[in-house]
C-alpha cells in the first residue's frame, strides 16, 4: 500500500546531494504526499470499518454476559443449578465463544497467508539456470582462451531492447582484447555473460574449447577477476576486502603475504601503508572512506589476490581523474601481463596497445583489429571514436 510512497522517500534520501543542489526538495515531498492520499483514504476506511466492527463485537459480548447472568439467575432461583455451577457453565461457553469470533477475525489474514505463502514455495521450488551452489560441473584447470560465437541477448526486464544481436569475440591466452563502442551497444554485457550473471538467448560461449555452462560455476567466477567502474567494498577493514574473494572452504589459510603480494600487485600497498591502521584500516560503507582511485586499487587487489586467470575489466578507469586515472592503468597494464583480458573502455587511449581492439555497434562487432589497423580504414567506427575523443579533449584544452 505504501510501497510507492517508500520509494519516493528512498530516491530522495539516497540521492539527496543532487536533490538539494538543485532545489527539488518541494517536488519530492507533494510527489510523496500525493502517494500517500490514497493508502490514508484507504486506512481511513479500514479503521472506521474496523472500529464499528469492533464497538458490535464488544456490545454483543457484553449484552450476552448480560443474558446469561439473568438467565442465570432464574434457574439458581428455580434450584436447577447453584451458582459455581451456574459460573463454570457460562465461563465456558462465553470463553469458548469468545475464541470462536478471535478465530473467525483471522479468516481474511489466513487467506492472504495462503496466498502469499504459495508464492514464497514457487520461488524456493524454482530451479535457477544458474545455481553457484550446485557441486556438479567442469572443475579442470583454466589456460584463458576465449571464444564466443553469435550471442543474442536481452535483459528479463526489458524483452523487446535487443541488445547483443550476434556477436562473436575471441581472444588467446594471455591477450588483451578491448570492447569499445558507444554507451549501450552491448559491451558491459558481454562481461555479464562471460561472469555468467546471465546466459545468453542464442550463441555460445567458450574457455579453453569448453562451454561456460559446462563448468562448475564457482569454479568458473574463481578463475575470473573482475574489476567493475563503481567497486563495492564491504565496511570492514583492507585486509577483509582484498581477501573476501578467496575461497576458505579447502582450509587453506590467508596468509599477510598473500594479501601483500596482491595489494602491490595493484599499486595499493604504499597507499595502505601510509593509514594509521594500515591493513586493518576500517573503510566505511561502499568504501566511502577512501577515494575513487584507492577503492579501484583495493578491487584490483581483490581481483588479483586468486591469481586469476582471465581478468574482467569494465570501465575501470573512467570515474577517475587524470592522476589516479593512471596510477590505476598502470596497475592494470601489471595486473594484465599473462592474463588473458577483456576490458570494457571508454577512454581509447587506455585500450590502444590492446593485441585486439573489438568495436562494438548495436549489439554487434563491426570492426575488429589492432589500433593501428582500424585507424586505416576508411570512415571506420574506430577512426570515428578516436576523432571524436580527441575534439573533445581540445576542446577542454
Amino acid at each position: 500500500m505504501y510501497a510507492e510512497a517508500g520509494t519516493i522517500a528512498s530516491e530522495a534520501v539516497n540521492n539527496f546531494d543532487t536533490v538539494t543542489s538543485v532545489g527539488v526538495q518541494d517536488v519530492f515531498l507533494r510527489k510523496y504526499n500525493a502517494a500517500l492520499e490514497i493508502p490514508i483514504r484507504n486506512g481511513r476506511k479500514s479503521a472506521m470499518v474496523a472500529g464499528i466492527m469492533f464497538g458490535i463485537s464488544e456490545f454483543l459480548s457484553q449484552a450476552l454476559w448480560t443474558v446469561s447472568f439473568w438467565i442465570g439467575s432464574i434457574f439458581v432461583r428455580n434450584g436447577f443449578c447453584d451458582f459455581p455451577e451456574l459460573m463454570t457453565a457460562i465461563t465456558g461457553l462465553l470463553f469458548a465463544g469468545m475464541m470462536l469470533g478471535n478465530a473467525s477475525g483471522q479468516a481474511s489474514d489466513v487467506s492472504k497467508a495462503k496466498i502469499a505463502a504459495t508464492k514464497i514455495f514457487r520461488l524456493l521450488d524454482r530451479e535457477s539456470g544458474i545455481d553457484p551452489s550446485k557441486k556438479t560441473g567442469e572443475v579442470s584447470s583454466i589456460s584463458g582462451h576465449l571464444a564466443a560465437e553469435g550471442l543474442r541477448f536481452e535483459y528479463p526486464s526489458r524483452p523487446d531492447v535487443h541488445v547483443l544481436r550476434g556477436a562473436s569475440i575471441e581472444v588467446s591466452q594471455g591477450q588483451t582484447l578491448a570492447l569499445v563502442g558507444a554507451s549501450g551497444c552491448g559491451k558491459s554485457t558481454t562481461i555479464a555473460l562471460l561472469e555468467r550473471f546471465y546466459d545468453p538467448r542464442e550463441g555460445t560461449i567458450r574457455i579453453d574449447d569448453t562451454e561456460i555452462r559446462e563448468y562448475n560455476l564457482n569454479h568458473l567466477r574463481f578463475n575470473l577477476g573482475l574489476v567493475s567502474q563503481e567497486p563495492d567494498l564491504l565496511n570492514r577493514s583492507i585486509r577483509d576486502n582484498i581477501a573476501y574473494r578467496l575461497d576458505h572452504s579447502d582450509g587453506t589459510p590467508v596468509t599477510d603475504d598473500t594479501i601483500i603480494a596482491a595489494a602491490k600487485a595493484a599499486n595499493a600497498h604504499s597507499f595502505i601503508s601510509e593509514l594509521e591502521d594500515g591493513y586493518d584500516t576500517v573503510v566505511g560503507a561502499r568504501g566511502e572512506r577512501l577515494s575513487g582511485g584507492q577503492r579501484q586499487r583495493v578491487a584490483i587487489a581483490r581481483a588479483l589476490v586468486r591469481e586469476p586467470r582471465i581478468l574482467l575489466l569494465d570501465e575501470a578507469t573512467s570515474a577517475l581523474d587524470a592522476v589516479s586515472e593512471r596510477v590505476v592503468q598502470d596497475a592494470l597494464d601489471k595486473a594484465a601481463a599473462e592474463r588473458t583480458t577483456v576490458a570494457v573502455a571508454h577512454r581509447l587511449s587506455t585500450v590502444k596497445n590492446a593485441d585486439v581492439i573489438a568495436v562494438v555497434s548495436k549489439g554487434r562487432i563491426v570492426e575488429s583489429g589492432k589500433h593501428e589497423q582500424l585507424l586505416r580504414i576508411p570512415n571506420g567506427e574506430y577512426a570515428n571514436l578516436v576523432k571524436n575523443q580527441l575534439t573533445e579533449a581540445t576542446d577542454e584544452d
